[in-house]
């Protein structure tokens, strides 16, 4: 009878020193995904300051590109007062990402959906902000 004990201690042992105990092993970081703010001539635009609901954030890097979570995300984009282009989003490709739902301010709020060519932003306009619905 000890013996038995013995193995099935040892083996309980075994087991959980294995680390097979099945805890998060299946945890994955969400998705992350790069989009680009690009200018009318398709240039990217650096240093666009974004914030994303899935916590992705900073500024937009040397050629536009900022990170957003492919299964859904809204991102603002700030201080666009200083741009002095149209804006558009786009691809790594320089494709305009068409059908993006947005919205610029301050009031009076332009809302509407980007085009074939992705474009959100009209430079001559006031607003400060514009919000992607990606």
């Amino acid at each position: 009878m000890k013996k038995i004990i013995a193995l099935m201690v040892a083996g309980v042992t075994v087991f959980a020193l294995s680390g097979c105990t099945g805890g998060d092993d299946d945890y994955a970081p969400p998705p992350v995904d790069m989009l680009y703010i690009d200018d009318v001539l398709g240039f990217g635009q650096a240093g666009i300051e974004y914030h994303c609901t899935s916590g992705e954030y900073g500024d937009t890097d040397p050629q536009g590109g900022f990170y957003f979570d492919p299964r859904g995300d809204t991102c603002t984009f700030e201080d666009l007062d200083w741009i002095g282009t149209d804006l558009f989003l786009a691809y790594a490709s320089g494709k305009g990402v068409p059908f993006v739902q947005y919205e610029c301010g301050p009031p009076p709020v332009v809302v509407g959906e980007t085009g074939d060519n992705g474009y959100f932003f009209d430079s001559s306009s006031p607003d400060e902000y514009c919000i992607l619905y990606l």
